[in-house]
């Protein structure tokens, strides 16, 4: 019965050993958040004096290109 609580003992020191070192890894680097940049220029003027209504949709493609 010693046996299986050395055992028992060992596994919690090891298992909270690993715990330990994943929770405090230095190689780990820390993400800024990211920065947005106001454009005074956008929206532009529309054409032929249209307007637009209530946005149902909007997508941004590859090309920086927003889609309404």
């Amino acid at each position: 019965m010693k046996a299986k609580s050395r055992i028992g003992t060992i596994l919690a020191l090891l298992a909270g050993a690993v715990l330990t070192i994943s929770c405090t890894n230095d190689g780990a680097q820390e993400q800024a958040a990211p920065s947005y940049l106001f454009d005074p220029t956008w929206p532009k003027e529309l054409p032929n004096n249209w307007k637009i209504g209530g946005i149902t949709g909007l997508a941004v493609d590859s090309n920086d290109n927003v889609w309404v």
